[in-house]
């Protein structure tokens, strides 16, 4: 207590002091109060004073101490300003103290001060710094030298300090006496201080280094989030974070704006729950191979399901992100909106296999579907039938109506058609007023399957029967017309498809010959007619040319006998068919066109047999 009393004169100044200390950093603009170095003021001033108050007396008011040691460790770790106050300090209590040595030891801790300040500043150290070991300046070249270069200034400034002490004869007599011992010892304990400083200097530049290290790590671990931030959120595909549960962890924008939903509703959910259903299956089974890490990724197009309901398509691409250790850890998904190449794929798909107007498959369609009809016949032993349809008068409609009224009725009865058959047969239109349907799976037995498909054929030729109403502008009109169809069965994959197709055009020509609005099934004598009616078609080309062509008169007589005239007959002899009826080659001569030059030829004939009558009448 007697102590605490004693050092009161001495605490009250440092106690201001260090007021001041922080009055004037809170004034200074940036400056920072730096609590470590108020500790370590606090420390080294006690130090100070206690080595003051218990020193070493080697004579009457002559007293040796650490107090240059404790100084200069404070000036070192602490900087000059703790070095500063430290030292005023055991200034002001050695004065207290009193004694001969009074001033001599104020006046060493000064030299110390001075000198130790010099030494730092003389090493590159600046003078407020507020840390012992800056990293812009190193504190020495090396620590062991510094300890040294302090040791002997502080051993000489207690030597020196000894000479201050009066009477003089005295003082020499301490310096010559204790003077080296008191260098000597200050010399060695610096030295051991530079050992211990060399080894807190280590130490310290190791805790910068990897401060350094850790603040680059985490720099370079800043800027990579905030690229991968920038990239996730700008990205022009979805993006999503998805656990191994399939629960939402991050998404971006992009995801949320193809999905139609916000942020929050999104992460909210899980991608089972966003995904079409019948989808799900197909993405689960790769999500469980990545998990069993049989695959490394995977790409599909799926369907989700927007906010709204509506189905979007998109190509998905996922990996799986593992923890160190191999267990899962998210995956990371790639979304793609591929609705709108979807929707043009879906277009062409249409313009290939599809009639626009009617929406029935086409040619190309119909074929492809024939082919594999022919295949499940094969298998399945089973026939099947075609039937070909073509609309009766459908020309006169189209003329008198306008096409828009055509139009309209070709798919009323594509409509028709697809009422009449079942769900496994097909209906096409191969162009105009042509219609086909194919008819599988009808019986095993070629007279059952020829009965079924006439029955459907009659259904479809009634359904086209049926009036059609359409709107003018003066009154509402109906047209009605019939149908003509052709039917081909077919067994097994074994006749070709043109000769499928040739065989129920052939039954179509015959339905048309006896009379329109009728069915007719493909036979053989009817191929045989065909062919016979080719040939003869190609011969009345040149029939004319080969005088084939023969006119023979039959006289007209009364009743008395009497010739009154003759009818001229116009008879077909080919050198190889033989005598060829007028009721087979004058049709085809209608329908091809040559029985305008037959005519001029009978005429002309016919004009100059006269004319050789009149000149020779017997």
């Amino acid at each position: 207590m007697a102590v605490l009393l004693g050092l009161l004169p001495t605490l009250l100044p440092i106690l201001g002091l260090f007021g001041l200390y922080v009055a004037v950093l809170a004034v200074i603009p940036g400056a920072r109060l730096r609590w470590r170095n108020v500790a370590l003021a606090l420390i080294f001033t006690g130090a100070m004073l206690y080595t003051l108050a218990y020193p070493f007396a080697v004579a009457p008011g002559v007293f040796l101490d650490a107090r240059g040691a404790i100084l200069a460790v404070a000036i070192l770790f602490g900087g000059p300003w703790v070095g500063g106050i430290t030292a005023l300090a055991g200034c002001l209590y050695r004065l207290q103290l009193g004694g001969a040595g009074a001033v001599a030891g104020v006046c060493g801790l000064m030299l110390n001060l001075l000198g130790t300040l010099w030494l730092l500043r003389y090493q590159s150290r600046p003078l407020l710094a507020a840390q012992p070991f800056p990293a812009s300046m190193p504190l020495v070249a090396h620590p062991l030298r510094l300890g040294l270069l302090v040791g002997c200034w502080a051993g000489l400034a207690e030597a020196l300090s000894l000479l201050l002490i009066p009477p003089w004869e005295q003082g020499w007599r301490l310096f010559v006496d204790s003077g080296l011992t008191l260098a000597g010892v200050q010399l060695l304990g610096f030295f051991v201080m530079g050992s211990l400083l060399w080894t807190y200097h280590q130490r310290q530049l190791l805790e910068l280094a990897l401060r350094r290290a850790e603040l680059d790590l985490l720099l370079a671990r800043q800027e990579r989030d905030e690229r991968f931030e920038v990239i996730f959120e700008q990205a022009a595909v979805g993006i999503a974070l998805v656990a191994p549960d399939g629960s939402l962890l991050k998404v971006n924008g992009k995801l949320c704006d193809i999905l139609g939903l916000d942020r929050a509703e999104l992460v909210a959910r899980t991608f089972q729950a966003v995904t079409y259903p019948e989808d799900l299956d197909a993405d689960l089974a790769r999500v469980a191979q990545l998990l069993a890490g049989e695959i490394d990724t995977y790409q599909l197009e799926k369907r989700y399901l927007r906010g709204d309901g509506a189905l979007v398509w998109a190509n998905l691409t996922v990996s799986l992100v593992r923890h160190g250790n191999g267990r899962p850890h998210y995956f990371i998904s790639f979304i793609e909106d591929i609705s709108e190449r979807k929707a043009y794929q879906q277009q062409i798909s249409t313009l290939a296999f599809q009639d626009v107007l009617t929406e029935l498959p086409n040619r190309r369609l119909f074929l492809d579907r024939l082919r594999y009809a022919l295949v499940r016949s094969e298998r399945s032993a089973l026939y099947g039938a075609i039937l070909l349809l073509d609309l009766d008068h459908f020309k006169t409609l189209n003329d008198t109506q306008g096409h828009d009224v055509g139009d309209s009725f070709l798919q009323c009865i594509a409509l028709r058609l697809r009422e009449c058959v079942r769900a496994e047969d097909t209906v096409a239109r191969l162009g105009g007023d042509e219609f086909v349907v194919i008819l599988e799976g009808l019986a095993k037995d070629e007279a059952k399957a020829a009965s079924r498909a006439e029955q459907l054929a009659e259904q479809i030729r009634l359904a086209v029967g049926l009036p059609f109403s359409f709107e003018r502008k003066d009154s509402p009109r109906v047209f009605q017309t019939t149908a003509s169809i052709g039917i081909s069965l077919f067994h097994g994959d074994h006749a070709a498809l043109d000769d499928l197709l040739k065989h129920a055009d052939l039954a179509l020509y015959d339905a048309k010959a006896a009379g329109r609005n009728t069915l007719c099934f493909y036979n053989i004598e009817m191929q045989y007619a065909l062919e016979i009616r080719a040939v003869i078609q190609n011969a009345l080309y040149h029939a004319q040319e080969l005088n084939e062509l023969q006119i023979y008169a039959q006289p007209q007589v009364d009743r008395g006998g009497r010739l009154v005239g003759a009818e001229l007959l116009l008879r077909w002899h080919h050198p190889k068919v033989g005598w060829i009826s007028p009721s087979q080659f004058i049709p085809l001569a209608e329908e091809t066109g040559t029985i305008l030059s037959i005519g001029q030829w009978v005429l002309r004939s016919a004009c100059q047999t006269l004319a050789r009558w009149a000149r020779q009448p017997q």
